[in-house]
């Protein structure tokens, strides 16, 4: 009696996961659209004092400029460098 009772309740088990299953797969489709994949861009500070960014600019920032996009960019991939004049005097 009791073998009936374990094969039984071993049956009513497996037709519920069955049916779970089932009711899974067509009941409740995924129809979620994912978007595009996020791309990360490295961004690279080239700091300079700013006497000498002002020198520099004075001759259109040439050589700085083309070393911040040519050199950095190239090396780093997936990056943007930009150029940030600061004040490293302490007086001021």
């Amino acid at each position: 009696m009791e073998k009936l009772l374990k094969k039984r309740f071993v049956r009513t088990l497996l037709i519920v996961y069955l049916l779970s299953y089932v009711m899974h797969d067509f009941f409740f489709v995924n129809s979620a659209n994912a978007e595009s994949q996020i791309t990360n861009t490295n961004l690279v500070a080239v700091i300079v004092d700013k006497n000498i960014y002002e020198g520099i600019k004075g001759t259109d920032n040439w050589g700085l400029t083309r070393y911040a996009k040519n050199y950095v960019q190239q090396k780093i991939s997936d990056s943007k460098a930009i150029v940030l004049p600061i004040n490293i005097d302490p007086a001021d």
